[in-house]
């Protein structure tokens, strides 16, 4: 894996949502790295913040039953949860919220309890499944599902907009079900994020409009 890439994955490990061989990269990585030290444990902060925001809902009377039967046919086996939370509730709720935005399933929701000054802000996307997730000193992560990966010689970079300028964010391959990438430049009071493809190892400026962009801070 790529020195400076292996910096892109904090968020996504975050929201434990690398896959095994990643993981164990960048846990690696992470032991003798104060930035992405500092930077897990701001999209964790963010993570659970994001799972209380969500209300409550009731399960279904027969959700009970389901569990009980698949526990049953299991033979009563228990797989836990990996601790990287506090508790296992704030796991399973953080985690199960943020691939809800990635479907943009409570995009609009969460945009509208969350939008309020000092808070976190989940910014929908046009153009594209998903939202970026703000927090409250501008740290942000772009999480985006059904992004196709980038072609060959080519790379998706992201970009922070304010009015006609763009700050590069960083850069990533895009593919998979759900793509996670933290922002390298924080996102300000009106700012958009926008993502365009580049030249392999990207470009000072955008060199063509955004395939998305979500809604202003």
């Amino acid at each position: 894996m790529e020195d400076e890439l292996i910096h892109d994955l904090a968020a996504a490990y975050a929201l434990d949502a690398l896959d095994p061989e990643e993981e164990r990269a960048f846990e690696q990585h992470l032991a003798s790295c104060p930035r992405c030290r500092e930077a897990v444990a701001a999209f964790s902060e963010t993570a659970a913040e994001l799972a209380y925001a969500v209300p409550p809902a009731s399960p279904p009377p027969e959700l009970r039953g389901r569990i009980t039967s698949a526990v049953r046919a299991e033979g009563g086996r228990v797989v836990p949860l990996r601790p990287r939370w506090a508790t296992a509730a704030v796991a399973v709720a953080a985690v199960a919220a943020c691939v809800a935005i990635a479907l943009g399933v409570w995009v609009a929701h969460l945009h509208s309890e969350l939008s309020s000054p000092g808070r976190l802000q989940a910014l929908p996307l046009a153009g594209a499944q998903g939202s970026v997730v703000v927090g409250r000193r501008g740290e942000a992560a772009l999480v985006v599902s059904g992004l196709a990966a980038a072609p060959r010689g080519r790379t998706y970079e992201l970009w922070v907009i304010k009015g006609t300028a763009a700050k590069p964010a960083g850069l990533f391959a895009g593919g998979g079900a759900t793509t996670t990438v933290q922002l390298r430049t924080p996102v300000g009071s009106g700012d958009r994020v926008g993502v365009t493809l580049e030249p392999a190892g990207g470009s000072p400026q955008p060199t063509s409009r955004p395939i998305f962009t979500s809604t202003p801070a």
